[in-house]
């Protein structure tokens, strides 16, 4: 079958291995299989010019292949084709480079980067810095990676099969509490391998001014039964309010013969809008108040009412 699909992009870029003479640099190529049924292999070209190779290299029905002898410090342009069973060749791949300096085996030192635009100019290293409002977090370098797999605080976020390998575009970090945070990438290599690499920052992003609460206005009270009622009897005063925060507490007093007819505290700041009293130590006439503020309010009250004149016989 003749190809009729470009082959797929080279994935993997260049790798810089071993020179092989004082002058001499080999460079290793790894692409992603094409997903046509019938190829039998691909040729790999290359030159110093661009889209100017000399003849093809055939490297066979594999996904790598060394080209040797290269000279150190000059720049190399590589192309791949792919071919089928019936002989036929499809047109060069995207078009990278390398240029043949390392005396070395290559190690990439893979980091988080922190940019504030979106051509990513200007990139620090992540790790310690203070961030606020939309950022750009992205893996550096992008060599040798299939993909990347970000997590922050330990809890995924997103996965990448596609440089550049980036936390969001862009990542909106007023979704993280200010504070520390840990984010980190899992990389999974072109060969099978992988890494995870770590990087702590600040969140720091300015927080609304909270408006300070008002009093409470309003106070309302009301009992489940009516006066009179027989002395022994629990009688339930419900308690509500108006304005304010509307996080309410709320304490109670009884004003009568039982308390020299002075108001006397005798429930203090609760949550509960409820106060269940006992008429059983309080014959005669008696008044009950609520007293209501806001929560975290220090004073007295900030708003009360009173049920005047509930007998108790």
């Amino acid at each position: 079958m003749q190809i009729k699909k470009q082959l797929k992009y080279v994935l993997a870029l260049l790798l810089i291995v071993f020179p092989t003479t004082a002058i001499a640099a080999s460079v290793t190529l790894r692409w992603q299989a094409n997903s046509e049924p019938d190829i039998s292999g691909y040729n790999v070209y290359f030159g110093t010019q661009s889209r100017d190779y000399g003849s093809p290299i055939p490297a066979g029905n594999t996904t790598s292949y060394t080209v040797d002898n290269l000279t150190e410090g000059t720049t190399y342009y590589f192309a791949l084709t792919a071919i089928d069973t019936s002989g036929n060749e499809s047109g060069y791949s995207v078009e990278v480079v390398a240029n043949a300096t390392s005396s070395e085996p290559a190690t990439e030192d893979y980091q988080l980067l922190l940019a504030y635009n979106s051509n990513r100019s200007g990139a620090i290293k992540l790790d310690e810095q203070t961030i606020s409002g939309d950022v750009y977090i992205f893996l550096d370098p992008e060599a040798n990676v299939s993909q990347v797999v970000f997590s922050i605080d330990g809890q995924y976020h997103n996965t990448e099969n596609y440089a550049p390998y980036d936390l969001g575009l862009p990542f909106d970090s007023s979704h993280l509490s200010n504070g520390s945070h840990t984010i980190s990438a899992l990389i999974q290599h072109q060969d099978g391998s992988s890494q995870t690499i770590s990087a702590g920052c600040v969140v720091e992003n300015a927080t609304a001014p909270s408006t300070p609460a008002g009093p409470v206005t309003v106070a309302n009270l009301s009992a489940d039964l009516a006066s009179p009622r027989q002395a022994g009897t629990v009688v339930r005063f419900t308690a509500s309010g108006s304005g304010g925060s509307g996080n309410y507490e709320y304490c109670w007093w009884v004003m009568g013969p039982a308390t020299g007819n002075a108001y006397r505290l005798i429930q203090g700041f609760s949550s509960s809008p409820y106060f269940d009293w006992n008429t059983a130590s309080y014959p005669g006439t008696n008044n009950i108040t609520v007293g209501i503020r806001n929560v975290g309010s220090t004073a007295a009250y900030e708003a009360y009412q009173r049920l005047l004149g509930y007998k108790v016989n």
